[in-house]
């Protein structure tokens, strides 16, 4: 057959070089254990009834915590401070007057006014999670549902307070869902 010469190399063979790490983000520690929970329930000025019955959504959250507490290894749970509510707030939903943001941010405020008139007693500075459940409104946006990435500094009756909130649109499936954004 045929005879195959030796081939000799002059140049460097090009350095091996390994794949980029993907980097994972940092794990937050007050995304850890125990996530103090208020959930409130609120109605608006023109609307007919409350989204959920406060038994039901109390059920439903310690569902959702087991489900966390489950696929995080144990490290990550709910506990529910208190299911307040409902309340209805001075607000004709059809005559929010801004941005879709700034509507639930005016939202987010009177549910915290709302829950503190009903209970003098509720401290926001030992909150970690606030959930908000209302009726079905295209003015603060067309998803079921909002949350913060992580949380923010909000102010409260009690001071301004870090936290983070989830505002449920018309239905308690994202509830999951936000949840996940607010760690």
């Amino acid at each position: 057959g045929d005879v195959v010469a030796p081939v000799s190399i002059t140049e460097p063979l090009p350095a091996i070089v390994p794949p980029p790490l993907i980097e994972t983000p940092p794990i937050l520690a007050d995304s850890l254990g125990e996530q103090r929970t208020l959930a409130i329930l609120v109605t608006f000025a023109d609307s007919v009834h409350p989204l959920v019955d406060g038994r039901e959504l109390r059920e439903f959250l310690n569902e959702v915590s087991a489900y966390y507490q489950e696929q995080s290894y144990e490290q990550t749970w709910l506990r529910v401070v208190d299911v307040a509510g409902p309340y209805r707030i001075p607000i004709a939903v059809e005559n929010l007057p801004s941005s879709a943001d700034t509507n639930r941010r005016i939202i987010q405020q009177e549910a915290i006014r709302a829950a503190k008139a009903a209970n003098p007693a509720l401290d926001f500075s030992r909150i970690d999670r606030l959930m908000i459940f209302f009726p079905v409104s295209d003015n603060v946006g067309g998803a079921f549902g909002f949350g913060t990435n992580g949380k923010e500094s909000t102010e409260t009756p009690d001071g301004r307070v870090r936290l983070s909130t989830s505002w449920m649109n018309g239905g308690i499936g994202a509830t999951p869902h936000e949840f996940g954004h607010n760690l």
